[in-house]
């Protein structure tokens, strides 16, 4: 049986019920993959997407990096970005940059870095957390969660920044986590 979700029969059923699945007969990941869908389909539009090029293909894991890391220090570093949704002015500080130098093992997370200023100002505040090692002059970690799509796969982005006393916040790190698996 093929099925229309534009067919008149069916503007009338509420996705992700179970009438609307039993009247489509279908399956019922169908009715996950349509509420997906129509939850995200504005904010699909405004994910970032990402691909590597041929030439970097060509290139070693370090080679990437290091690639990358001369592009991130002359566009990213010592730069303020400010959060559109908390207002929060954030930092990209050599700190930062270095933790993602130590820590990028992946093709993917490499050249995520070049979208590292969407990342800050459009990621959506998820918590915030005291410095667990106590330090006088950090008051807290923040972490903001984003979304990329990097050579066609989905990832979702979360990013650490910390608050200071007496400075604005600083970038301090962000995870990719595969959206299929989470």
């Amino acid at each position: 049986m093929s099925f229309s979700l534009s067919d008149a029969r069916y503007k009338t059923l509420v996705p992700g019920t179970a009438g609307w699945c039993q009247e489509l007969r279908a399956p019922y990941f169908i009715k996950i993959l349509y509420t997906h869908i129509v939850e995200n389909r504005i904010g699909e539009a405004r994910i970032p997407e990402i691909w590597e090029t041929e030439e970097e293909k060509s290139l070693s894991i370090g080679q990437l990096k290091f690639h990358y890391l001369q592009i991130v220090k002359q566009k990213f570093q010592g730069k303020v970005y400010t959060n559109k949704h908390t207002k929060i002015p954030i930092r990209i500080s050599k700190d930062g940059i270095m933790e993602w130098w130590r820590k990028s093992r992946k093709r993917e997370h490499i050249i995520s870095v070049q979208i590292l200023d969407f990342f800050l100002e459009n990621a959506v505040f998820i918590e915030e957390n005291p410095d667990y090692l106590g330090r006088s002059k950090i008051v807290s970690a923040c972490q903001f969660e984003s979304k990329c799509k990097i050579n066609g796969k989905a990832f979702r982005v979360v990013i650490t920044t910390r608050k200071a006393i007496y400075d604005i916040d600083k970038f301090r790190y962000y995870t990719l986590k595969d959206i299929k698996r989470t």
